[in-house]
Protein backbone atom coordinates (compact mmCIF):
# COMPACT_ATOMS: atom_id res chain seq x y z
CA UNK A 1 0.00 0.00 0.00
CA UNK A 2 1.50 3.44 -1.14
CA UNK A 3 0.72 6.34 1.44
CA UNK A 4 0.26 10.17 0.86
CA UNK A 5 3.06 12.04 1.68
CA UNK A 6 4.36 15.94 2.73
CA UNK A 7 7.60 17.17 2.50
CA UNK A 8 9.72 18.46 5.44
CA UNK A 9 10.86 21.67 4.58
CA UNK A 10 14.65 22.56 5.34
CA UNK A 11 14.99 25.16 7.55
CA UNK A 12 17.79 27.48 8.50
CA UNK A 13 17.24 30.16 11.06
CA UNK A 14 20.32 31.54 11.51
CA UNK A 15 20.27 32.31 7.49
CA UNK A 16 16.26 33.01 7.47
CA UNK A 17 16.23 30.23 4.81
CA UNK A 18 13.03 27.79 4.04
CA UNK A 19 12.41 25.12 1.30
CA UNK A 20 8.86 25.97 -0.02
CA UNK A 21 8.77 23.68 -3.35
CA UNK A 22 9.86 20.53 -4.36
CA UNK A 23 11.61 19.52 -7.63
CA UNK A 24 11.62 16.49 -8.95
CA UNK A 25 13.53 15.68 -12.73
CA UNK A 26 12.99 11.75 -13.57
CA UNK A 27 16.10 10.14 -15.44
CA UNK A 28 14.11 7.68 -16.71
CA UNK A 29 11.00 7.73 -18.25
CA UNK A 30 8.10 4.97 -17.11
CA UNK A 31 4.96 4.07 -16.47
CA UNK A 32 2.12 2.65 -13.81
CA UNK A 33 -1.03 3.75 -12.86
CA UNK A 34 -0.72 6.91 -11.07
CA UNK A 35 3.39 7.02 -11.31
CA UNK A 36 2.97 10.42 -9.58
CA UNK A 37 0.25 11.81 -8.00
CA UNK A 38 0.59 15.12 -6.70
CA UNK A 39 -2.72 16.79 -5.55
CA UNK A 40 -6.01 15.93 -7.59
CA UNK A 41 -3.15 15.53 -10.61
CA UNK A 42 -1.80 12.22 -11.75
CA UNK A 43 0.89 11.33 -13.91
CA UNK A 44 0.41 7.62 -15.15
CA UNK A 45 3.51 8.09 -17.97
CA UNK A 46 6.58 9.90 -16.97
CA UNK A 47 8.88 11.14 -19.99
CA UNK A 48 12.57 10.66 -19.24
CA UNK A 49 14.14 14.48 -18.04
CA UNK A 50 10.38 15.64 -17.05
CA UNK A 51 11.05 18.02 -14.45
CA UNK A 52 8.20 18.37 -11.81
CA UNK A 53 7.93 21.23 -9.07
CA UNK A 54 5.55 21.42 -6.47
CA UNK A 55 4.74 23.35 -3.34
CA UNK A 56 5.57 21.19 -0.54
CA UNK A 57 2.56 21.35 1.46
CA UNK A 58 0.84 18.99 -1.48
CA UNK A 59 0.09 15.87 -0.50
CA UNK A 60 1.54 13.45 -3.08
CA UNK A 61 2.11 9.84 -4.07
CA UNK A 62 4.84 8.42 -6.28
CA UNK A 63 4.91 4.38 -7.29
CA UNK A 64 7.46 2.45 -8.85
CA UNK A 65 7.65 1.99 -12.69
CA UNK A 66 5.92 -1.17 -14.25
CA UNK A 67 9.25 -2.24 -16.74
CA UNK A 68 11.99 0.28 -16.07
CA UNK A 69 14.00 1.52 -13.27
CA UNK A 70 12.74 4.30 -11.78
CA UNK A 71 15.45 7.01 -11.80
CA UNK A 72 15.17 10.63 -10.45
CA UNK A 73 16.99 13.21 -8.80
CA UNK A 74 14.87 15.69 -5.97
CA UNK A 75 15.79 18.85 -4.64
CA UNK A 76 14.26 21.79 -2.90
CA UNK A 77 13.69 25.66 -4.26
CA UNK A 78 15.41 27.53 -0.62
CA UNK A 79 13.88 31.10 -0.37
CA UNK A 80 15.10 33.80 2.03
CA UNK A 81 12.03 34.32 4.66
CA UNK A 82 13.16 37.53 7.07
CA UNK A 83 9.34 36.32 9.08
CA UNK A 84 10.60 32.92 9.65
CA UNK A 85 10.05 31.28 12.76
CA UNK A 86 10.92 28.03 14.35
CA UNK A 87 8.84 25.59 14.18
CA UNK A 88 10.43 22.13 16.62
CA UNK A 89 7.95 19.89 15.62
CA UNK A 90 9.03 20.43 11.74
CA UNK A 91 12.42 20.79 12.79
CA UNK A 92 12.15 17.36 14.32
CA UNK A 93 10.69 15.70 11.43
CA UNK A 94 13.42 17.31 8.95
CA UNK A 95 16.12 15.69 11.26
CA UNK A 96 14.28 12.13 10.78
CA UNK A 97 13.76 12.22 7.40
CA UNK A 98 17.28 13.34 6.70
CA UNK A 99 19.43 12.02 8.95
CA UNK A 100 17.47 8.82 10.54
CA UNK A 101 17.83 10.15 13.85
CA UNK A 102 15.36 11.07 16.79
Amino acid sequence: MFSNHLDTPYYDRARCQVSKYTVLMYVTAGRNERALRVGDVELNEIDEMTCVIFYQSCEHEGRPFLESDKIFIRSELVFKDKKLRRNPQIASLFSEACYMTC
